[in-house]
Formats: structure tokens, sequence, C-alpha cells
């Protein structure tokens, strides 16, 4: 009887628990998270083990839901009251149906008890549900669904802390996070590490993830990109530190010991803060002040290495990573500059004009010398040279972002370049070595020193842009400065240019020529030539002694020309064809031109006939011959299906003289014209160092530069020839070919003209004229 009535208590509070608590506190946990506007509480609330899902005995529901069902479906074993079963006549047997009702009841309530408790912390107060949030994520595996959702949550809790100024919990979220990041490069730096027994593969996979940087979760990310949206809009007074961490880049950059890679997605998620950020001028100024020591203290050069025995750099690769690492820093922080200028931000601009931590003063991030200035001034101002992708979308300015605007944005970073210019002629100098104004040191390719010149002369006009600004001059007190240096800075620019185009002069003078180059022009000059002469083999024969020639021949010779040696030097502005346009004009003037004019002079029979008549003509002739032979040069598109459909031997050629066209020539094969080809005299090789293009090759070139003494005579020639300019800047390229075209003494070569309506060519002959022949 004592046992029935502690069921009849359980199904009571069963019953309570069921259709009184339950509905209640159903509503409660709907109102998770709506204090702090976060998603993600109620879903971590969720994963919690009275409310976390039970997917077993084909239910799907809240493991509480489950034990709630299942006690309440024990309650039929009360209501069916059914006999043992086989007989079974036992205490256990006999009361087994109160039993299960009292189990499941206890393990409801506990569960049920262990829900509010859960219940009661979600709801209560803030500080006590983030470090319970905290402890969940550090007792939970990475990439885990727990995890994802407690880090959003945590962050969440720092948007409401933002919102609602509550500093309680500033200190948990400050070491928390510090600490996440902290993990999350020295995980970066683990995957990087390279080990003397790693496989090669191993080795490029971590060079890979080393070049790439660290690229943190995208929770990080929208942490503090969301923060700084909550600080634009509100008033911050007692989360300073959490704005610092956030608006400096602290977190982002790490310890500026730590050296790590900063990665393209940190860079971009940086850029986007600073750019809804750039009107307020206090996170401007915390940004710089990091980044300022990070440069400092975290990419300073990495110091050369050498061998013990032949003293070579062992950490070459090093040190070009560590530059490519500055290179885009410096970057990012002119783009940085330039934006400020176009947005006119000219407190937070004087502010970094001026920031420096260290006396006497040392601006790391801006340019040391006019070599840094007029360095990065070319990399923005030149469109073709800025790296692969446009310049927006990289850094994107406000109300500028618009694909293709980027001439826009180069034009605000390359203004602010100028304004780090004026401001060199205002730095004091402490050192000995120091030569703020100093004359930049210039690039050593005539392409660069080409891009400089040019940029020099967009520089001189941009420069009056900055100094009609009066506002932003007078903003950073550079009145008196301009006022005083005006004439400096003018002859310091037309000085520039001068220095450059003298440059451009002596490494054009002094420049080797390229031997690739030189290579490059014999190898395309046999080819083009050998290519054309190729296309007429078929109608010439090889020079045979035993053979009586006539005197008339033609000769096809090669040529020689100046051209600027810039086209025969590394390193230089691109000649298009500069190694195949004089072989071109031999193919085209001569080979193309005086082979189809030797069948002219070689003919000694002409005729000319209707189109309707050629044919004819030809037959006769080709019953009158040995061995005949048709040739054809430009014939017209009206006359080549009729020649080819009566005649399949036919040989079809091309002439370069146009107005050499619709012409036959019917011969015997053994009256072909001879092509003999001469060599060089040593006389004729000994001046012009000419060499054959290859191994038996008649046809000879050289390239002789007019700069070296050695080569006077051939320069005093083209002087004696014409007034040339600029001649030491020049090469005589020649191609040097001397060929005969022989005729047979005793021949017979008819030639056969059309005679077409839009051309008159003289009196038409009949079919009777060819018995002459």
């Amino acid at each position: 009887m004592t046992l029935k009535y502690i069921v009849e208590i359980c199904v009571a509070l069963d019953i309570a628990i069921f259709g009184i608590a339950y509905p209640i506190i159903i509503n409660e946990i709907g109102k998770i998270g709506d204090e702090y506007k976060s998603s993600y509480l109620s879903e971590v609330f969720n994963l919690e083990v009275p409310q976390k899902n039970f997917n077993r005995f084909y239910f799907k529901g809240s493991r509480i839901k489950f034990y709630l069902l299942i006690t309440i479906c024990s309650f039929l074993l009360l209501i069916l009251n059914l006999e043992p079963w086989w007989g079974m006549d036992f205490w256990l047997i006999n009361n087994s149906a109160y039993i299960i009702v009292l189990i499941l009841t206890i393990v409801l309530t506990t569960n049920f008890i262990l829900w509010l408790d859960k219940l009661a912390l979600y709801n209560g107060k803030t500080l006590k549900i983030l470090k319970h949030i905290i402890l969940k994520f550090d007792n939970s595996s990475n990439d885990s669904n727990l995890q994802k959702y407690c880090l959003k949550t945590i962050n969440e809790f720092a948007f409401y802390a933002i919102r609602n100024q509550d500093s309680h919990i500033q200190k948990e979220l400050l070491d928390f996070y510090s600490d996440l990041f902290v993990n999350e490069r020295k995980h970066w730096a683990e995957l990087s590490r390279i080990n003397n027994d790693d496989s090669d593969d191993l080795k490029k996979q971590k060079t890979t993830i080393r070049e790439n940087g660290v690229e943190y979760r995208s929770e990080l990310y929208d942490l503090v990109y969301t923060i700084n949206l909550e600080l634009s809009n509100t008033k911050n007074l007692y989360l300073k530190a959490l704005e610092h961490r956030v608006a400096s880049g602290w977190w982002l950059y790490g310890s500026e010991f730590e050296q790590v890679t900063i990665s393209n997605a940190t860079f971009q998620v940086i850029w986007r803060i600073l750019s809804f950020s750039v009107d307020n001028d206090n996170i401007i100024k915390q940004y710089w002040s990091k980044a300022h020591q990070y440069f400092k203290m975290g990419l300073d050069p990495v110091l050369a290495e050498y061998s013990e025995q032949a003293f070579n750099i062992t950490n070459q690769d090093e040190i070009n990573f560590r530059d490519k690492e500055r290179k885009k820093f410096f970057e990012f922080h002119f783009a940085l500059g330039g934006l400020l200028l176009y947005k006119e931000r000219y407190e937070s601009l004087k502010y970094i004009l001026s920031f420096s931590q260290s006396t006497p003063p040392r601006y790391v991030l801006l340019p040391q010398s006019m070599t840094d200035i007029f360095y990065w001034y070319e990399e923005f101002r030149n469109e073709f040279k800025y790296r692969f992708e446009r310049v927006e979308i990289s850094y994107s300015f406000p109300d500028l972002d618009n694909y293709g605007v980027s001439h826009q944005i180069k034009y605000w970073i390359s203004q602010y370049i100028i304004i780090l210019f004026v401001r060199q002629f205002s730095l004091q100098e402490f050192f000995t070595f120091q030569d703020h104004t100093g004359k930049p040191t210039l690039p050593d390719d005539v392409i660069e020193l080409r891009n400089w010149l040019d940029s020099v002369t967009y520089f001189q006009k941009n420069l009056k842009d900055i100094i009609d600004n009066s506002k932003l001059i007078e903003f950073l007190g550079y009145e008196a400065l301009i006022m005083d240096n005006k004439l400096d800075i003018e002859l310091y620019l037309h000085n520039l240019k001068e220095m450059i185009r003298n440059q451009i002069v002596f490494v054009e003078e002094t420049k080797d020529l390229s031997l690739d180059k030189i290579g490059a022009f014999k190898t395309n000059t046999e080819k083009i030539i050998n290519e054309a002469l190729n296309i007429y083999r078929p109608v010439l024969k090889p020079y045979d002694r035993g053979i009586i020639y006539d005197r008339t021949k033609l000769t096809i010779q090669g040529t020689r020309t100046l051209m600027t040696k810039s086209a025969f030097v590394e390193n230089e502005t691109p000649h298009f064809n500069f190694d195949s346009v004089l072989a071109g004009s031999i193919k085209d003037q001569n080979i193309k031109r005086y082979i189809p004019n030797a069948f002219i002079y070689g003919r000694t029979h002409r005729f000319l006939f209707s189109s309707d008549l050629v044919v004819d003509a030809i037959k006769t002739l080709l019953n009158k011959l040995n061995n005949p032979i048709i040739i054809g040069f430009n014939i017209g598109y009206r006359f080549i299906d009729s020649l080819k459909q009566s005649f399949k031997d036919i040989i079809l050629l091309p002439s370069s003289q146009y107005q050499f066209e619709n012409v036959i020539y019917v011969l015997e094969e053994n009256d072909l014209p001879v092509l003999y080809k001469k060599s060089p005299s040593k006389d004729l090789i000994g001046k012009y160092f000419l060499e054959p293009t290859s191994v038996g090759s008649y046809i000879h070139s050289s390239i002789l530069d007019l700069s070296d003494e050695t080569n006077q005579h051939v320069r005093n020639e083209w002087l004696t020839a014409q007034n040339e300019e600029n001649i030491n800047l020049k090469v005589q390229v020649m191609i040097w070919m001397l060929w005969l075209i022989l005729w047979k003494k005793n021949r017979k070569v008819i030639q056969i003209s059309i005679d077409t309506k839009n051309q008159e060519r003289g009196v038409r002959n009949s079919i009777s004229d060819l018995e002459e022949v």
C-alpha cells in the first residue's frame, strides 16, 4: 500500500510538470537571448544536456521532452493493471508498474531540476553566463557546432557590451579573445614550421601556408568588423580597452615579436574597417599607432647570414620574403594616406605625418628618402605596372566603388605621396648620414628610367594641385614651407628630369648588346629568308658549271640600316619585330620581287591573249615543247579555277610587284633559271664582322654598336652619308647576301599575259601567232 501512495504522488508530480511547469518554461526558453539580441545563445542552450536533442527509438526532440513523454506513457501500465505473464507471482513482478513509474518520475524530476538550473543560468547575470559559455568553448572540440555557436555567442556578448556600455564583462572578453588570437597564430606557426626531416611535398605545402599568412576564423573577422560598426554608432566611454584592441588592429596584427605573415584576408578586413571608420579620427590614430609599432618591431629587415667558406648569403629567401612583406605593408599604408586625403580628413593626415615613438623622431611608415618617394609614386602612377588585379579590388574608396575607377584611386594615393615629397623639405637632419632631399637612386634598367621620367612629368603637374589646395596646406602648416622652398622644389624636379635623361643616355651607350637578342635576330633572319626562298624553289635549279649562262642576270642582295640600340639590349622598352623587320623587308622587297622579275628579263617570246583564248594558247605551246612546265604569277581569282582545272601541274607563285599580274610562263624544265649564292669576301667579313646565320649558310649578319670605338669606321660612314643625330645610341643592323639569278644562253621562255577589260595591255595575239615559237 505504501508503494501505491508513493506512485500516486509521482503521478501527481508528473502531471504538474507536464501541465503547468513545462509550458511556462518553454515560454521562458523562447526569450533566451532577447536581452542581448543574440541569435546563437538559444542554440548553445539547445546543446545543453537536458535540452539536447535525443534521436533514438524513432523519436526526435529534446531529452527532457523524451523523459516527459515516456513517463506519461508509463501511466498506461497502471491503468491496464495486467496480470503477471506465465503465472509469475512475486513482489517485484506484481509491483512492476509502480516501480517503473517511480523510476521514470525520479529521472524526469532530476532532469527537470537540471533543466531549471540551466534556464536560470541562461536568463541570469551576464557575467555568469559569459563565463559558462567561455568554459564550454574551451572544453569543446575544434570545428564542432558547439564551439562555433559558443564563439558566435561570445561575439554577440561583445556587441552587447559596446551597445550598452557594459564594462563588467570587458575583462573576460579581453582575456578570451587575446588568448584565442594568440592560439590562432601559434597554430599557424606550427603548420608553417619547416623541419629538416620533412619531405619535399610537405616543405612546399608548409611554404605555401607561410606565404599565405595567418587566416583567422571567419567569426573573428566578423567580431572586429562588427565591433567597429558598433563603435561608429556609439559614444564609447567605458570600454576603451576593448575599443583599442579592435580599432588599432592589435588582435589581428598580434604582438610585434610574433613574426607572423599577414594574410590578404586580414588586410582586406582591416581596410574595410578603416574605410567606414575614416571619419573617426580617434580610430585612425589608434590604428596608426599600432601599425607603426608593429612595423618597427615585427617587420625589421632580415640580416644576411653568410656561409663560412664561400661567403655566400645562406638566407636569401628569407631576406626576399621579408622585403615582400614590408612592401605590402608600405603599400597598404600609402593607400590609407590617399584615402584620408580623398575624404579630406586633414586632422588624421596631420597626425600620421608627424607620428613617432622615438627621439629623435623615426617615421617608419613614411618614406625615408626621395628614392622611396619616387619609387612608390611610379608604382601607383603607372597603371600598366600595378600588379595583376586592379587597385580598386584591394583598396576601394567610399563612393568610388565602381569597377574601372582605379585611375581616381591612384590619383589620390599619388597626391598623398606628393605631400610626402613636400614634407621632406621640412625634416630636420639629426645624423650626418641623413639627407632628406638628396637625389634619389635611379634604377638600372632603361625601361624603369623612362617610366621614372614620365612619373616626374606627371609629378610636376599634380604638385600644382597640392600647392593650390590652400585648405590642406593651411591645416598641415605647410604655408611657410612651400613659400620658402618653392623655387628649390621646382629646381629639384627639373634637375631630376635632366639626371634621368643623362642616365638613360649613359646606360644606353655603355650597356652591352644582348647575346640572346642577337641570337634571335640571326635565327629569325635565317627562318624568314629561307621560308621566302622555299616558295620559289620549284622554279629554280642549282648552279651547274658545265652550262653556258647568259649575261642577263638579276641579283638579290641584303641590306643594312640603323636601329636604336635599345632594341638589342636587355631590360629596355620592347621593340616590336626588332629581330624580323629587316629580314621581312628583304623577303618582300627583294626575294618576292626580283625572282618573279627575273622571268621578265629571261623571256624569249611574249604574247597577249584574251581570257577566253589563254587555255588554248597554253595547250598549243605544250605540244611544241619537251617536258614543259607552266608557271603563273599573281593570277587573279577569276582565272585560277579554270587554269587549275585545265592544267593540274601549274605552279602558281606570288610577286610583291602588284603591277606584275596575270602573267604565265611556259618553258621546258631544263630552261628554268639557276640560283647561284656567293660568299662575302674576307675584307667584307673583317670590316663588318659578318657571321653566317647558321653553319654553312650563305646568309651573313652583324649588329654593330656604334658607340663602340672598334666600330668607329662604320660610324664615320653613316656620318658621311647623312647627318645622323645621337649616332652613339644606334646600332648598324646588317644582313649580307648576294644571290645571282642566271639563265641558259640557249633557252625558250614564252610569256603569256592575260588581257582583261579593266586594264589595257596592248594588241592582242591570236593562236596562229604561236607558230613562230
